[in-house]
């Protein structure tokens, strides 16, 4: 048996992007660039940021989203994304945005928008440079194998053919055309409701059996 608890674990990553003005453009929407890969609660990720937005509808805006880069399925998430200075400790709080969602898959991931405007006449773009920090939660399951518990694969069957071959504790036999079978009646009865019957109106102190029919199912 598997008995699982789960822990919260925070981690958060800074994402420096260099050269805005030339991403601007070099880049056009739709395009990103990615951050290395971190890792938190066992999971992996990385930061998309897409300089010109993802679509024409939103090239105004910068748009930051976090991906999963490890095998999971539905990993609850918490992300929060914010613009810090060059000393990664200020946050701009108007652009401090705080979202939950269930990530399916590797390769899916989620995100939101910062205005370009602001950015560019902000301190945070600085020598041609601004950092998105990226602050996630997760629900890490930790599991521990119960080893008391655990039930060993049935081998029922072969213990029974044993038994069966040996004769131990045999306690009722046939004769079936001058040859003798030894059997278990319990075994007997569990098989077939013939021998079931057949045993329960015999007596059953009665050990040797003498049988003219069904032959064939002793051999």
């Amino acid at each position: 048996m598997m008995t699982s608890t789960s822990e919260l674990a925070t981690g958060s990553h800074i994402f420096k992007v260099t050269g805005y003005s030339s991403l601007i453009k070099e880049i056009d929407v739709g395009q990103y660039i990615s951050s290395s890969t971190f890792t938190v609660g066992g999971h992996e990720f990385y930061i998309k940021v897409y300089p010109q937005g993802v679509n024409k509808e939103r090239e105004d805006f910068i748009f930051v989203s976090l991906m999963l880069n490890s095998d999971a399925k539905e990993l609850p998430v918490q992300c929060e994304f914010g613009l810090v200075d060059m000393s990664g400790d200020s946050v701009v709080v108007s652009h401090k945005i705080s979202l939950s969602y269930i990530v399916e898959s590797k390769g899916q991931g989620f995100g939101s928008y910062f205005k370009r405007t602001y950015l560019e006449t902000s301190q945070y773009l600085k020598d041609n440079c601004f950092m998105v920090r990226c602050t996630i939660r997760v629900v890490r399951a930790t599991g521990e194998e119960d080893r008391e518990s655990l039930v060993p694969p049935s081998n029922l069957h072969l213990h029974l053919a044993k038994l069966f071959q040996s004769g131990v504790l045999a306690d009722v036999t046939f004769e079936v055309d001058e040859e003798s079978f030894s059997a278990h009646r319990i075994v007997l009865a569990a098989r077939s409701p013939v021998f079931e019957q057949l045993l329960s109106q015999k007596d059953p102190l009665q050990e040797r059996w003498s049988i003219a029919r069904f032959a064939k199912i002793f051999r």
